[in-house]
Formats: C-alpha cells, structure tokens, sequence
C-alpha cells in the first residue's frame, strides 16, 4: 500500500430496525462520493456482527483517500458539509459514530 494513503474507518452502531435504511444511506452518500472526488480510493460500506457472542450487528465503512490532503479536501466539499450540517443519517442511529484514522504499519492489503 502506498505509504501516503491516508484512511478513515468510522463504526455506526444504529437503532433496532434500522440497519438497512442506515446501509442505504452510507450507501447513497458513497455514491456521490465516487461520482466527485477522484482521490478518494476507496469508500467501501460494510456490515459487520460478532464473531463470537452477542452484540448489535454494526455498520463499517472504510475510506481510502490518496493522500491526506485528499482526506482533508473532502471535509471541505460542499456534500460533506451539508451532511454534518443536517446531521444526515443521525436519525439511524444509536450513538454517536466511532471514527478513527487508520496508518498502515504491517502485513499487506492486495496480492498482486
């Protein structure tokens, strides 16, 4: 993976009954992303739930920005600012989002 990529993983934990309207609006928002921002990598929504025990089944989504620059350039766009704005799919859920930046320090991400 290349050294500069700067990435962002945000947990949503959301209400009972809501998961999939919560999916479909990270879903939606990535979307736009990819339709305009050509330095962000990667936006990938993915469900997640225990492996063991019990616990609420979670929402992970994993963005994958060229540099940081491009991570703090989209914080600036106007989509994004709106979503923080209207608070857009905090109606979803359970908490606030647990979001954190990710440095890659080992193993590898693709064979290629």
């Amino acid at each position: 993976m290349n050294a500069n990529v700067a990435t962002r993983v945000i947990t949503l934990t959301t209400k009972p009954g809501k998961i999939d309207d919560a999916i479909a609006e990270a879903s939606e928002f990535a979307n736009l992303v990819k339709d305009t921002e050509p330095d962000c990598l990667v936006y990938s929504v993915s469900k997640s739930k225990p492996l063991m025990g019990d616990g609420p089944e979670q929402i992970v989504i994993a963005i994958v920005f060229k540099d940081e620059a491009a991570m703090k350039a989209h914080e600036q766009t106007p989509h994004v600012k709106a979503r923080m704005e209207a608070k857009k799919g905090e109606e979803f859920l359970a908490g606030p989002p647990d979001v954190r930046v990710v440095v890659h320090v080992g193993g590898f991400t693709m064979r290629g």
